[in-house]
């Protein structure tokens, strides 16, 4: 193959498509004798989240601010070197840069989130599911619950990805004692939310928490669970767009349907 541009040794590879990386990983595997693989949607967002709870944003603990992280705002206009914003961008585990830089892809497709109650014909194998944000998008790009995808083919200039190497599960000699399970609970059976319904749901408190809680490109993917077409959501910017989608589903479908999908993202918050 040929060599890698002076200076940029130590940057993510860029413009490569979903087969490319898939290749890539074939190959590492023959060169090392270990198995290598794009991570799966899920094992991404446990690499970037460790132990942290829902309600944190970012690989790192606390807020996002200029300088953690290689994003739109940074204005760099390119990839910065992987361990360049080492400590700050490094998740509980341990692995960098999982918060901007470049979009990276995943092994999953891109599916509706478990539970929705909405049937889409958008879904299937179609799309490949990628996280991270990356040097072209902001800031909320880069949060760990962000969801972005592309076409298997696409490449672009702020898409990479990062292989994943499987190692074979330690033998562990005696299982933890399991902690004790709340009086309340029936053993194997969760807990369930009761379904929202329409009278108790305050539209303008929806229309708020859906600001205050999804950024832009959140809003989109949640439009596009949905089947809503964002684009045609005839107000500019975040707010007159919420405002739009709580006024669509008013209209012509059920507002309970709109609160369920939130409360499925955002399980935390009360809808």
């Amino acid at each position: 193959g040929e060599n890698v541009p002076t200076g940029l040794e130590d940057h993510p590879v860029v413009n490569v498509s979903h087969a490319d990386a898939e290749a890539y990983c074939r190959w590492l595997s023959q060169f090392t004798g270990e198995h290598y693989r794009l991570p799966t949607e899920a094992e991404w967002e446990k690499a970037a989240r460790g132990g942290l709870p829902e309600t944190r944003h970012y690989p790192w603990r606390g807020d996002w601010h200029l300088g953690i992280c290689n994003t739109e705002e940074l204005n760099r206009n390119s990839t910065t070197p992987v361990y360049k914003f080492e400590p700050t961008n490094q998740s509980p585990f341990g692995v960098v840069d999982m918060a901007g830089n470049v979009w990276e892809w995943t092994a999953s497709w891109y599916q509706k989130y478990p539970g929705s109650p909405h049937e889409s014909r958008k879904y299937g194998q179609k799309f490949r599911v990628v996280r991270g944000g990356s040097w072209d998008y902001p800031a909320q790009s880069a949060r760990i619950s962000c969801r972005g995808r592309y076409k298997p083919d696409e490449r672009r200039a702020y898409l990479g990805f990062r292989a994943a190497l499987e190692t074979p599960l330690q033998k562990v000699d005696a299982a933890p004692e399991e902690p004790p399970k709340p009086k309340d609970a029936e053993p194997g059976i969760p807990k369930k939310q009761r379904p929202l319904q329409p009278k108790d749901i305050d539209h303008v408190k929806l229309r708020q928490l859906i600001i205050d809680y999804f950024d832009k490109e959140e809003l989109r993917t949640l439009c596009f669970d949905l089947e809503v077409d964002y684009d045609s959501l005839r107000g500019e910017g975040k707010a007159a767009k919420a405002r739009d989608l709580v006024a669509y589903f008013k209209r012509n479908r059920s507002i309970s349907e709109l609160a369920e999908a939130c409360r499925q993202r955002r399980s935390h918050v009360s809808w």
